[in-house]
């Protein structure tokens, strides 16, 4: 959250969001710092998917269609934008989706955000824990209470 907060704050996502996928890729077993600066490359690409151009555009418009309207819809809504990509990505073959990817993020990146890809069901848990509040408000003072419960019915 440190290194890429700002990042993802820039881009639109909430401090929510934000965690929301930082605890997706940690819980897939990314290690912390790699899933810091994929999240960093992720949105940098996000932030400026209009400025695609050549082959990359092209990958890009095959899957996603017209990289206008994409940046225009990461502008509004960017954790919308976000996963309208892992979802259509998931719709394609293993082979399409290593090709939109490397092209998108770069060789370097499209190893971790395939993994990213295909934990999008966990990343919508985790979506909606982070915004349900009464989910996780005072669960450390019940988790407590719980323990302090057991203690004492052991102790009699």
């Amino acid at each position: 959250m440190d290194r890429t907060g700002a990042t993802l704050k820039t881009l639109g996502m909430t401090k929510e969001e934000t965690l929301a996928l930082g605890a997706t890729l940690l819980n897939i077993g990314m290690p912390a710092e790699v899933a810091s600066t994929g999240m960093g490359a992720l949105a940098g690409k996000l932030l400026t998917v209009g400025e695609l151009t050549g082959k990359n555009r092209t990958a890009f418009e095959k899957v996603m269609g017209p990289v206008g309207d994409f940046a225009e819809l990461v502008d509004k809504d960017a954790n919308g934008a976000l996963m309208k990509m892992l979802d259509t990505l998931q719709t394609l073959d293993k082979s399409d989706r290593a090709a939109f990817l490397k092209a998108f993020v770069g060789q370097e990146w499209a190893d971790e955000m395939i993994r990213l890809v295909e934990a999008t069901g966990e990343l919508r848990r985790n979506l909606g824990l982070a915004r349900n509040e009464a989910s996780w408000l005072g669960s450390l003072d019940r988790t407590y209470k719980l323990k302090l419960d057991d203690f004492w019915s052991q102790w009699q």
